[in-house]
């Protein structure tokens, strides 16, 4: 398993507490950055996703406010192409850290920032 952080063009930290909203297969995630700007985040294909708000197992190399892809990782594991209706082939795992927050993890084949 390895880690490589993200560049996304928008930052995490210090951040306002973040909204989840949850369709089939596609999750948005909204909150205000450190500026007060609104950030929306829509991530397609999802097939989980989790939040948790203790954030002490941090990987080698994980930032602990920004985002990073997670490689091998046991939760991609767990969902092999065919396991659920959406455990499809190229699932990618993410994970967006928000400092004292918690961190968003999301198995989806895509995601990008919203206007």
């Amino acid at each position: 398993m390895h880690v490589q952080e993200l560049r996304l063009g928008f930052s995490t930290a210090d951040t306002s507490y973040p909204s989840l909203v949850f369709a089939p297969a596609r999750l948005s995630a909204s909150f205000r950055s450190s500026s007060g700007e609104p950030v929306a985040v829509e991530f397609g294909g999802v097939a989980a996703f989790s939040w948790q708000e203790d954030q002490d197992d941090l990987l080698p190399g994980e930032p602990w406010d920004g985002p990073c892809e997670i490689f091998d990782s046991p939760l991609l594991a767990a969902h092999p192409p065919g396991k659920t209706m959406y455990s499809v082939a190229g699932l990618r795992h993410i994970r967006f850290h928000f400092n004292e927050w918690g961190r968003l993890d999301v198995l989806c084949t895509s995601f990008s920032k919203s206007t």
